[in-house]
This record gives C-alpha cells, sequence and structure tokens, in this order.
C-alpha cells in the first residue's frame, strides 16, 4: 500500500515537473544581428532571427540623427517569411550620426510580439587604415639588442 502511494506521487511529480517545464518553454528569443558595416552612402544590412513559429512578419523601422522615434521616420522595411529563415533588410544611411532601427517581430494578425532597438554611429571611414604599433617593434629591437649584448659579454669571458 505504501509502495502505490509513493509511486503515485512520485509520478504526479514528474508529470507536474514536465508540465511546468513545458509551460515555461513558451519564453521565445528574438535577435538581431548586423551583418554590414556602419558607413554612409553604403548598405547597412540587418539579420532578424527569431525561434517563435507564429511570426510570419518583421518591420524594420530607421531614424536619421536628430530625429526622435515616432516623429519621422527616415525608412522602414517590412520583411515576410518564417520562423525557420531569418529576416533580412538593408537601407542606405545619408547621413552620419547615431542611428536608430527598431525591429519589430509580428504575428499574422499584425500584433508585436517582440521589440529589439539598435543603436549605431554611421561614420564615413571605418577608422585609421591598419597600421603596424610602434610598441611591439621597440619591444623587439629592445630583445634582439640584450640577446646580442649577453652574447658579447659571453664570449669576452670565455675568451
Amino acid at each position: 500500500m505504501r509502495r502505490g502511494i509513493l509511486i503515485v506521487a512520485l509520478t504526479l511529480i514528474l508529470l507536474s515537473g514536465i508540465y511546468f517545464s513545458l509551460a515555461s518553454a513558451v519564453d521565445y528569443n528574438y535577435e538581431v544581428k548586423q551583418i554590414t558595416d556602419s558607413k554612409i552612402n553604403e548598405p547597412w544590412t540587418f539579420r532578424a532571427i527569431t525561434d517563435d513559429p507564429n511570426v510570419v512578419q518583421v518591420t524594420f523601422h530607421y531614424w536619421f540623427p536628430g530625429n526622435a522615434p515616432g516623429n519621422s521616420e527616415v525608412d522602414t522595411k517590412v520583411v515576410t517569411g518564417t520562423y525557420l529563415n531569418p529576416f533580412i533588410a538593408t537601407i542606405i544611411p545619408d547621413k552620419e550620426g547615431v542611428w536608430e532601427v527598431h525591429i519589430d517581430f509580428q504575428y499574422t494578425d499584425g500584433t508585436t510580439h517582440g521589440t529589439v532597438t539598435h543603436y549605431e554611429t554611421i561614420t564615413e571611414f571605418d577608422g585609421p587604415p591598419n597600421v603596424v604599433p610602434e610598441v611591439p617593434i621597440l619591444g623587439t629591437v629592445g630583445v634582439a639588442v640584450a640577446m646580442l649584448l649577453g652574447f658579447a659579454i659571453y664570449k669576452k669571458r670565455k675568451a
């Protein structure tokens, strides 16, 4: 009798744990990645990814520097598809400064179920060109001089 009660209790605990783990698994991820550089007058591309199977449309809202969200958008890109494929949108920014991108993940009825905001500074250039830093060169020269001096002192003592 006790064994039967113990088995029933353990079964109920196990089933409730499975139920709550499945119920908590409904928390979906909404992620956006920038896949190109942030330069003026060059394509600026974002990839939106989700594991929410109900998302069928992603809307990208772009604002240029000085425009607060809600005032006036530079551009809006609507990308349709399924959650199995990434949603990709591209814009060519024409002003330098901090741009703001709002990405809305939407269901078939148009309701938004996830929003990601991305801020990026659009510049004319990437930055300084690739140069060889001076510190490693000076360190290498210093080590070479120290080795030569050490070798000279060793030879002088041996002779």
